[in-house]
Parts: structure tokens; sequence; C-alpha cells
């Protein structure tokens, strides 16, 4: 199980990561930014791969208010990925110039604009999430109970990060 759950980690802590630099396209320049793209594609098959149950059981059980909601951010989160992926092939002149796609005014536009819906959506999505982050987290690093210290240090780095995210984007 621990092995399990660290490799989710890792994983969502690479695309997160890998986002904030996709996202840095001004400081990077094109040929990074399409690389890191690449790479980001890839940690998002692994994500999906590591949470195949969710498809597996998309349509059983009773949907909530809440899980509706997860429901509705996950396949906004997948199609904004999908024309992500396909703009960015589409749009790729240096990681897949090979392939000589067309690229366009219309296909940068999709892609800037699902890349911008994609903030919001992944924000809701961690935060839908956050109560199975936090879980992870106190099991992979053996704590139990509660502790207002560490709960308050915990709160100030979720800030530090999240400004972190603001400046750079």
């Amino acid at each position: 199980m621990k092995g399990k759950l660290a490799a989710r980690l890792i994983i969502d802590i690479a695309f997160i990561l890998l986002l904030v630099c996709a996202y840095a396209y001004r400081v990077t320049g094109d040929a990074t930014h399409e690389w890191i793209g690449v790479s980001v594609r890839a940690v998002c098959i692994a994500h999906n791969v590591l949470n195949w149950k969710w498809y597996k059981n998309i349509f059983k059980g009773a949907y909530t208010l809440r899980r509706g909601v997860m429901t509705a951010v996950n396949l906004s989160l997948a199609f904004a990925m999908a024309a992500l992926v396909i703009t960015g092939l589409l749009h790729s002149r240096t990681a897949l110039a090979f392939l000589r796609l067309p690229g366009g005014m219309m296909i940068r536009l999709i892609h800037t604009t699902a890349a911008y819906w994609r903030i919001p959506l992944i924000g809701v999505h961690i935060g839908l999430h956050w109560g199975m982050i936090i879980t992870a987290f106190r099991k992979m690093a053996g704590i139990q109970g509660k502790n207002r210290i560490r709960k308050i240090m915990a709160r100030i780095a979720a800030l530090g990060i999240a400004a972190f995210g603001v400046v750079v984007i």
C-alpha cells in the first residue's frame, strides 16, 4: 500500500511542478515549453492510470451533490487536457516539428483558453480531494492524531505554494 501511495504522491507532485513550469512560457520560451508539455502529458497519463478506479466506478453507485460536482470537474479537466494535447500537437514547432502539423492563431487561441480554464479546474479538483491528500501525507509520514502546530505549519506551506502559483502565473 505504501509503495502505491508514494507513487501517487510523487506523480501528483511532479504533475503540479510541471504545470507551474508550463505556465512560465514567457520565461522558458517555445522549445522548453513544448518539452514540458510533452512531460505533462506523460505524467497526466500516469496520474490517470494510477486512478483508474475512478473511471471503473463512474457509473456505479448513487450520485450525491459532491460526487456530481467532482465528476463534472474531473470531466471538464479531462476535456481541457484533451484540448491542450490536441492543440499542443498541432501548434508544436520544436518538440514535434517532424510531424509538420498545421498550426495557426485559432489553434493557439484554443490552446491558451484551455490552459487558463485548467487553472481553476485544477484548484477545485485539488480542493475536492484535499482530505484524501492530507490523509495520504499523514500515512506516508506515519503521523497519527492531530497536532495544532503541524496543522498551522501545513496551512502556511499550502498558502505559500498557492501564493507562488499566483505570482508565477
